[in-house]
């Protein structure tokens, strides 16, 4: 009885000591901090934790590592999302509601936006980019902000905006049965006030 006794006392005190020797790891890293993520989630740009709406977050550089090309592969980074094809008409649900059929002047059910412009029809929601700034998808209703066609909610993507400074981006891959691809971005001022991209 003694035996074990000072054995569990033994185990306790090695416990302790291994929690106490973990804690300070964390406090001597005083200067990480969580990089702020402003939203456009209300039509106004605000910090995320304010915004009461479930809503996730791909920003440009998160984009580029998950090889986020067109809209169809941004459900593989955010859960509840589901984008299927029928014929050549794009078929979003988001936590399982959306629109099955995509016959002409039939709107989906989950709204497309590019830049605050609403993208009306099922095969115009296919798509390439390589200018993402931020994607936004909003889950639920979003009628009041996005209009009667945003039941199940927003698929909001954000391009960048051109800037002064010259900038290139070029980006090849190579996949499966032989398929090679390869994208360009570019961005410079003309003028003082005038840039392009």
């Amino acid at each position: 009885m003694h035996l074990m006794t000072k054995l569990l006392s033994g185990s306790c005190a090695v416990a302790v000591t291994t929690a106490m020797l973990a804690v300070p790891a964390f406090a001597q890293d005083s200067g990480a901090q969580l990089e702020e993520v402003v939203v456009t989630a209300q039509r106004t740009s605000e910090n995320a934790q304010s915004v009461p709406i479930a809503v996730a977050t791909i920003s440009g550089a998160q984009a580029a590592k998950l090889g986020v090309t067109d809209p169809q592969v941004i459900a593989q980074a955010v859960p509840g999302l589901t984008y299927a094809r029928s014929a050549a008409s794009a078929v979003p649900f988001i936590r399982g509601v959306g629109t099955p059929s995509s016959t002409t002047g039939n709107e989906p059910s989950v709204a497309t936006f590019i830049d605050d412009v609403y993208v009306n029809n099922g095969a115009a929601s296919f798509f390439q980019f390589n200018n993402v700034e931020q994607i936004e998808v909003l889950k639920g209703p979003q009628g009041t902000l996005f209009g009667r066609n945003a039941t199940g909610g927003v698929i909001h993507v954000h391009t960048r905006n051109p800037t002064q400074q010259p900038t290139m981006d070029v980006t090849a891959t190579a996949a499966n049965y032989k398929t090679f691809g390869a994208q360009f971005y570019g961005s410079t001022g003309l003028t003082d006030t005038v840039s392009v991209n």
